[in-house]
């Protein structure tokens, strides 16, 4: 069974990267943003090895009109408020970042109405290491949500690896990203994400505007009989960094979900718009 799961996973994470390689030239943002875009931070753009050595600490706050995760509206299609902080030592590092959520209310088990939770902190360590043009990336991550209901098992953790490969030096950079979760989110047993990127930056304006586009792709392979979801996800948009601020605009949409599922406003196609400022 194991090795069944594990060829299923290798094969859509070819699928995932041959597919991006055929999208339109995309963008790479910071590790707050690899939650609402799933495109992560690659350090690979900057061959600078100074830059990788040493302690660094920095903090952003953002707002975003709308937060997909993993092609799924944690907001009920509603605006997000988000922030948090990274701290980071030679090759590894550690994160804390909040995000408000709206999971909407259920029956609980005294046959009453209860909210599933107004609130999330996903906290992460791990490491990187460039060599020449590839860095790999891997980590932990524990998704938490304090003050949800006992019932609604909403807290879970998975490991993540990736590959990132600076394609055109300085230029066009693609990814993958393989994350796993022993019981994922709401007790529906192990789940594999793939997820692909490509990010293409364009060139400057002036010193300090820096514009790109980027694109991501991803399978989601759970276990239905547990209650968990086989679906593809993807976004594509542009941003541009101005300074200490990131202005991204993205469409996000979802395909092949289960039949049951209502996607209206929570996995149906979508633009979102988000503002960060990290410092």
């Amino acid at each position: 069974m194991l090795r069944t799961e594990v060829l299923k996973a290798i094969r859509n994470l070819v699928g995932c990267a041959v597919f991006m390689m055929l999208l339109p030239m995309q963008h790479a943002l910071a590790q707050p943003a690899q939650a609402q875009t799933g495109i992560p931070s690659l350090e690979i753009l900057d061959d600078n090895e100074e830059n990788a050595k040493g302690a660094k600490f920095s903090v952003n706050v953002g707002l975003a009109s709308d937060y997909r995760f993993r092609g799924f509206s944690d907001t009920d299609g509603s605006a997000a408020i988000q922030g948090g902080a990274d701290f980071k030592y030679d090759w590894f590092y550690a994160g804390v970042w909040a995000t408000n959520v709206n999971f909407g209310v259920f029956p609980n088990l005294d046959n009453g109405f209860e909210e599933s939770g107004d609130y999330s902190i996903y906290s992460w360590v791990g490491a990187n290491k460039k060599f020449g043009r590839t860095e790999l990336d891997g980590g932990f991550i524990y998704y938490a949500y304090p003050n949800s209901a006992g019932w609604a098992d909403l807290d879970f953790f998975e490991f993540y690896g990736s590959v990132n490969y600076d394609l055109i030096p300085k230029d066009l950079v693609g990814g993958v990203t393989l994350y796993y979760s022993p019981d994922y989110q709401g007790g529906v047993g192990r789940n594999w994400i793939i997820e692909s990127s490509l990010v293409k930056y364009l060139p400057k304006f002036g010193d300090d505007w820096q514009p790109s586009v980027s694109g991501m792709l991803a399978y989601s392979d759970g276990e239905p009989s547990k209650g968990g979801l086989d679906y593809w996800y993807w976004n594509v948009g542009a941003s541009v960094v101005i300074d200490y601020f990131e202005f991204d605009l993205r469409f996000y949409d979802t395909f092949d979900v289960p039949g049951y599922i209502d996607c209206s406003d929570v996995c149906d196609g979508k633009v979102v718009g988000r503002i960060t400022f990290e410092n």
